[in-house]
Parts: structure tokens; C-alpha cells; sequence
């Protein structure tokens, strides 16, 4: 009986081990895709997307980001953390500024927003963005292009 015990239980240590394993492959793999210059922005800047710079400092990922119209009054600004819960989640722990003359106006936010990809996309979009402004007024966008 001890034999069959001590057999489930190393199988059960094998499968956890491996599951975390390649758990956090998986995060390398996604972090190495994400580092470097990446296109940011929302659509509300007619002018085209501005640019994103993810660093790795340690084991934190950092997001610099901005986007402006071709006049300079117009912007979407980004800085923070990034920790990815999954290859289609990520978490944002900063700062997004926006100001748009036809949409919401001037927003700056502080805090916890979640960004995540579905189906084949190739960004991951800020969910929640009624967190930003009334989603009656409008929807921000806010998109991060791998």
C-alpha cells in the first residue's frame, strides 16, 4: 500500500513540476518575443501609432510608450510594468495619459489594467477600457502590436 502511495505521489511531483516547467518557458519565450521597439497607440490619434519600448530590468518588464498627432497636441502616453498571466493576458501596473479633442478629452490614469490578445491577433488590447472613459461617450483602443 505505501508502494502505491509513494508511486501516485512521485507522478503527481512529476506532472506539477513539469506543468511549472513549461509554464515558465513559456513566459521566456513570450518576453523575448515582446522586448524591444513595438507599435502603441490609440485610434483617436488620427495620425498615425506612436512607438513602445519594452525593457527587461531584472526580472521586471518595462513599458515606455507615446503617441502624438502630427500638430503635437494630440497624445496617448504609456509607462509601467508589464507581468504576463498567460501568452493572451498581461497585466499593465502604470501610467496611461490620453488627451483627444473628439473623444474624451484629457485622461490620466494610475493603476492596474489588464491588456490580453484574441483569436490570431497580433496586439493586445486594454480591456476595461470604460475604466478610462465613459463607454458611452467612446471606446478607447488601446492597442500594444507584438
Amino acid at each position: 500500500m505505501k508502494l502505491k502511495f509513494n508511486f501516485y505521489l512521485l507522478i503527481l511531483f512529476f506532472i506539477i513540476f513539469n506543468f511549472f516547467k513549461s509554464n515558465s518557458q513559456n513566459n521566456i519565450d513570450i518576453e523575448k518575443k515582446l522586448i524591444g521597439k513595438k507599435v502603441f497607440g490609440v485610434q483617436f490619434v488620427w495620425d498615425g501609432y506612436g512607438k513602445a519600448n519594452i525593457t527587461k530590468e531584472g526580472n521586471t518588464l518595462k513599458i515606455v510608450g507615446s503617441q502624438f498627432s502630427k500638430d503635437q497636441v494630440e497624445y496617448c502616453k504609456i509607462e509601467g510594468t508589464l507581468t504576463f498571466d498567460s501568452d493572451k493576458k498581461m497585466t499593465f501596473n502604470g501610467t496611461i495619459q490620453i488627451f483627444t479633442k473628439e473623444c474624451c478629452g484629457e485622461i490620466n490614469k494610475t493603476g492596474i489594467f489588464t491588456f490580453a490578445k484574441t483569436g490570431k491577433r497580433k496586439y493586445w488590447r486594454l480591456q476595461g477600457f470604460d475604466e478610462l472613459c465613459s463607454s458611452t461617450t467612446c471606446a478607447y483602443y488601446l492597442d500594444i502590436f507584438e
